[in-house]
């Protein structure tokens, strides 16, 4: 409303200059005589047009500058009101942008809410889930024991097991073939497995539906070792043999996976399988067996309880050498590995240990004596030799369920006076079963 008064005064005032010019050109041109015919005063005229291009000029010019001082001062009066309604888009927006991080820390908390709120259903879950599976679990392991305890109480001897054990071994001397045919010992036991195939079965399937349930179910790995070791504490030195060979069995078929996945036979040693046992068993000249009593069965357990302690040992050693050329070897600049150290319960003697891949491995035992007048492992050189080959190959082979068909070559023994070497190649990585966890 201002600006347009100030454009009303500006028009007003060019008026009433115009209304006083009218005036002074009328006084200029008093007392004129005009007529047509009369020639023109250019003198006249040309003083006329000065006064009003003069007068009306310098008016209209002074008119054309307070118009446009008017119209520079609408124009800053627009600017302030464009620059007031700016200001006021900016403090909208940052209004909007301050309920925008409002709202967005309260997304945050609600996520942060619902996070806790997952995490603690999650562990609900757990929870849950692992009571039931105590639940069944501790159910099964009580299902066992009943079980055992059933087999023992019908067993005349009280140890149905150990019944089992004898008699394996019964009739595993002096029949089964040793490392170039193991499947001999697997027939025996199923030579004896018949003869119990009732209470046997329920067995077996008992245990493998045990570490069935901890394999399927949902918690990691570690905790299914924790579940699995509590099993393996439960198992006897008998046992863990029943089940080493109904695993080589057609009837434990599916159940070696599990066994070599959680190291169920871990605790058996290989003396006590059959191939081991009957080359153990010493023999009268003409080759039977010594009946181990007294003495002899004394004599027999000391030694076997050295070379239980000689087996853990060396195998350690492998193991430990196995593990070391797996790192080595993906290496840039492997070539070969390498360890030498004492013979384990015999410092005086050398092993060492070398490979350039994976799939072979030399050992070679070695002494600045003669190994002739040396007992290793309480054996003389051609024994030691032939034990080493069983025990290799149970290790290796049998008890990594290697089949048949891929142990052709897998070990050549050389031998001199001060060394023996064992050469193993396998098709596949030469490996030992170990806890993963």
């Amino acid at each position: 409303m201002s600006q347009n008064r100030s454009a009303e005064r500006i028009y007003k005032l060019a008026l009433w200059l115009l209304v006083i010019l009218i005036p002074l050109i009328v006084f200029f041109l008093w007392k004129n005589n005009y007529s047509i015919s009369a020639p023109i005063d250019d003198g006249k005229f040309g003083t006329f047009g000065d006064f009003v291009g003069g007068v009306l000029g310098s008016v209209w010019s002074l008119c054309g500058v307070l118009l446009f001082y008017n119209a520079l001062k609408e124009q800053r009066a627009d600017f302030q009101t464009n620059r007031t309604a700016l200001d006021k888009q900016v403090d909208a927006l940052k209004t909007q942008s301050e309920e925008f991080k409002l709202q967005r820390q309260e997304f945050s908390l609600q996520r942060e809410e619902l996070k806790q709120s997952r995490n603690v259903f999650k562990e609900q879950s757990k929870t849950l889930m692992q009571q039931r599976l105590d639940s069944i679990y501790f159910s099964l392991l009580d299902l066992y024991n009943t079980v055992v305890s059933e087999l023992n109480n019908n067993c005349p001897s009280g140890n149905y097991f150990k019944e089992l054990r004898t008699e394996l071994y019964a009739q595993t001397l002096g029949n089964a073939h040793l490392i170039n045919d193991y499947k001999t010992s697997n027939d025996i036991y199923l030579g004896v497995f018949y003869s119990k195939k009732e209470e046997l079965t329920h067995y077996f399937r008992l245990v493998y539906r045990i570490i069935k349930t901890i394999d399927d179910s949902e918690i990691d790995d570690e905790e299914k070792f924790i579940y699995i070791k509590i099993l393996r504490s439960q198992l006897s030195e008998n046992e863990l043999l029943a089940l080493y060979y109904n695993s080589h069995s057609y009837y434990g078929e599916n159940s070696y996976k599990l066994i070599l996945k959680y190291n169920l036979l871990k605790h058996l040693p290989s003396i006590s399988k059959l191939e081991v046992y009957k080359f153990l068993v010493p023999k009268n000249i003409d080759g039977k067996p010594i009946i181990l009593d007294g003495a002899n069965k004394k004599d027999f357990d000391a030694k076997n309880a050295f070379r239980l302690r000689f087996n853990n040992e060396i195998f350690t050693l492998i193991q430990s050498f196995i593990d070391r050329l797996e790192r080595e070897y993906y290496a840039d600049d492997f070539d070969k590995s390498r360890i030498s150290v004492p013979l384990p319960l015999h410092e005086d003697i050398l092993i060492s240990i070398e490979s350039s891949d994976l799939n072979e491995m030399k050992i070679e035992i070695s002494s600045s004596r003669d190994l002739e007048n040396i007992a290793l492992a309480k054996f003389d050189l051609g024994r030691f030799q032939k034990y080493l080959e069983l025990i290799f190959f149970d290790r290796f082979i049998c008890a990594m369920y290697v089949p048949k068909e891929q142990t052709s070559g897998f070990i050549d023994v050389r031998k001199t006076s001060k060394s023996v070497v064992f050469e193993l190649r396998s098709p596949k990585k030469l490996q030992l079963n170990k806890d993963m966890i």
